[in-house]
C-alpha cells in the first residue's frame, strides 16, 4: 500500500519534471470562507509565486482514506513547503511541526492581522492582504525569493526545532564554552519570540484601530449653484468663477423681473402704412 501511495504521489508531481510544493493550509467545507480564503492564496499567491513548482494541497490527493498517509509522505518527501497561519488552524500547526521536524524547508505565509503564537513567533512570516494589490504583489515577489533561496543548494534549514535540538547538544556538552554558548542562544531566542510576539501585537492593534477610526467630516465641494447665490447675496465671486473656467453670470435680480427694464416696458415701433 505504502509503495503504491508513493508511486501515485510522484506521478502527481514528478512527471512534469518539476520541484514538488506541498501546501499546509485551511481548506474548510466548499463554499465556506476558509475555503474560499485558503482557495484565493493557493491559485492567485502560491501558484502565481510559483511557477515553476508542482503545488499540490491535501484535498486534491484522492480517495479519502488515504489522505492522511500522502500528507505525512508529501511533507516528509516535497522538496519545499508554504504553510498558511491564517485562522490559526490546528491541523495546520501539526503539519508545519511535523515538516520541521524532518528538517526540510517550509515558508510561512499569514493574513495581515493574524497573532502568531509564541512558539513559531521567531519564524520569518510573509504577512498579505487579499483585498490589497500591492500588498499581494510583494507577498508573491518575497515568497518566490523565499523558494528561489531554499533551492540553493547547501541551503540550510533554520526553524524552531532544528534551534532547539542545536541549543540541547550544545547545553549536554562537556565543553563549558558550549554550554555557555546553549544558554546565551535560549535567552537570545526567547527575546526573538517576545519581540515577534509583541510586533504582531502592534499590527494587530493597529489594523484594528484602522478599521474602526472615524473618517473625517465630509466637506461638500463648492457648486456652480452655491457660486451663483453667492453671486448674488454676497461678494461677487467672479475671481472663484474665473478660475474654474467659468464665465460671469448674468443674474438678474427681482426688482429686475418686477418692473423690467425700459426696452422691454417700451411698445414696438409701429409702421408706417404704405399709400
Amino acid at each position: 500500500m505504502l509503495v503504491r501511495l508513493k508511486i501515485s504521489l510522484e506521478n502527481h508531481t514528478m512527471a512534469k519534471g518539476k520541484p514538488r510544493c506541498f501546501v499546509i493550509a485551511p481548506i474548510g467545507d466548499a463554499g465556506s470562507p476558509i475555503r474560499e480564503h485558503s482557495d484565493f492564496v493557493l491559485h492567485g499567491l502560491i501558484e502565481e509565486a510559483l511557477p515553476d513548482f508542482a503545488v499540490m494541497r491535501s484535498d486534491k490527493f484522492g480517495k479519502p482514506e488515504m489522505i492522511t498517509t500522502q500528507i505525512f509522505q508529501a511533507l516528509h518527501e516535497c522538496e519545499l513547503a508554504v504553510a498558511d497561519l491564517t485562522f490559526l488552524n490546528p491541523n495546520v500547526f501539526y503539519e508545519l511541526a511535523i515538516r520541521h521536524m524532518v528538517g526540510k524547508p517550509v515558508v510561512v505565509l499569514a493574513s495581515v492581522g493574524t497573532s502568531i503564537p509564541f512558539d513559531n513567533a521567531p519564524v520569518n512570516t510573509i504577512f498579505f492582504n487579499h483585498h490589497n494589490w500591492e500588498s499581494l504583489k510583494a507577498a508573491t515577489a518575497a515568497l518566490r525569493a523565499a523558494a528561489d533561496e531554499a533551492m540553493k543548494p547547501g541551503y540550510k534549514v533554520s526553524n524552531p526545532v532544528t534551534a532547539a535540538l542545536g541549543e540541547l547538544r550544545m547545553a549536554q556538552s562537556g565543553d563549558s564554552k558550549e554550554q555557555m554558548l546553549a544558554g546565551v542562544m535560549a535567552r537570545l531566542s526567547a527575546l526573538e519570540s517576545e519581540f515577534k510576539s509583541l510586533e504582531s501585537s502592534y499590527r494587530v492593534q493597529n489594523l484594528t484601530a484602522d478599521l474602526f477610526a472615524q473618517p473625517p467630516p465630509y466637506k461638500p465641494p463648492p457648486t456652480y449653484r452655491n457660486a451663483l447665490e453667492s453671486y448674488r447675496t454676497g461678494p461677487p465671486l467672479q475671481s472663484w468663477l474665473s478660475s474654474q473656467g467659468v464665465d460671469s453670470p448674468t443674474v438678474s435680480t427681482p426688482d429686475d423681473k418686477s418692473t423690467g427694464s425700459k426696452a422691454s416696458q417700451s411698445e414696438p415701433p409701429k409702421q408706417k402704412r404704405a399709400d
